[in-house]
């Protein structure tokens, strides 16, 4: 048993799970996928509040975001996962709440909530570049606040959930730059960061499912037309976590529910937008 799970993601041969809990000090436990046994578990460097966790396509690595708030020297942590030692770390910006990696392993892409940017790591060369949320885009908001990332699968496109601006963001990986924005219907009346939270894509690339944590509602936003195709509302609030299927025929939403009651997943039919 674990203290406050936050994230989850499975090695890509599809054997072990991995969690990393956000509570100071943090730690990253392994799980083996079919026995669904706890296998082993390590602490986070001093205060850190491990937030995600990208995995590398050899499932050999993991890059761990850090979210904690007014972090003196924010980083990002390499991890061997067969061993669970840290191997490495690069800099980050402010509260990273979000981090994937593409599929061929050359990027690893991670958002700052509080400085309001990404973070790019270049492994094979050891480097990291920033992009600010304003980059490439005038009439930006006052803060965007980056919470959520999804990449294509083509690896040319980040889809950036700004949770704060109450937007979708683009960034063009290879050119480093924001290149496009969508606004996103969000219930904010009386609410504090209602905004976009977190994302899945779909397998043609062109719709991108949102979750509005606070808005209690999942948006379907369709690129190519620039069209919102559904604003779902759901009955238990703060819906958060989201994936699909690969056919993208079915999409998963977690809802955390409310303090001190149960959590409920959703599932929803991605042809029809209709709760199954």
């Amino acid at each position: 048993k674990i203290k406050k799970p936050h994230y989850i993601d499975i090695s890509p041969n599809g054997k072990s799970f991995y969690v990393t809990t956000l509570a100071s000090p943090g730690s990253l436990a392994r799980f083996n996928a079919a026995t669904r046994t706890f296998e082993d578990s390590t602490r986070m460097p001093g205060a850190v509040l491990p937030s995600a966790i990208a995995i590398t396509a050899d499932g050999r690595f993991g890059y761990i975001s850090d979210f904690t708030m007014g972090a003196l020297n924010p980083r990002i942590y390499k991890f061997d996962l067969t061993t669970l030692q840290q191997v490495g770390s690069f800099q980050a910006g402010e509260m990273t709440h979000d981090i994937k990696i593409t599929s061929d392993g050359s990027v690893v892409i991670a958002c700052n909530m509080g400085s309001d940017d990404l973070t790019l790591i270049y492994p094979d060369a050891d480097t990291v570049t920033f992009v600010r949320m304003d980059e490439g885009l005038p009439g930006s908001p006052v803060s965007c606040g980056p919470y959520g990332l999804a990449i294509d699968h083509r690896d040319s496109l980040c889809f950036v959930a700004c949770m704060e601006g109450l937007q979708m963001r683009v960034l063009d990986i290879a050119a480093r730059t924001i290149v496009d924005q969508f606004n996103i219907p969000v219930d904010t009346a009386g609410k504090i960061l209602a905004g976009p939270t977190l994302m899945a894509v779909s397998p043609d690339n062109d719709v991108v499912w949102i979750t509005t944590q606070s808005g209690n509602s999942v948006v379907a936003l369709r690129v190519s037309t620039r069209q919102i195709i559904a604003d779902i509302s759901l009955d238990t609030p703060a819906p958060f976590g989201i994936t699909m299927s690969t056919d993208g025929t079915r999409i998963y939403v977690a809802c955390a529910g409310q303090l001190g009651g149960s959590g409920r997943v959703y599932i929803i039919d991605g042809n029809s937008h209709a709760i199954v």
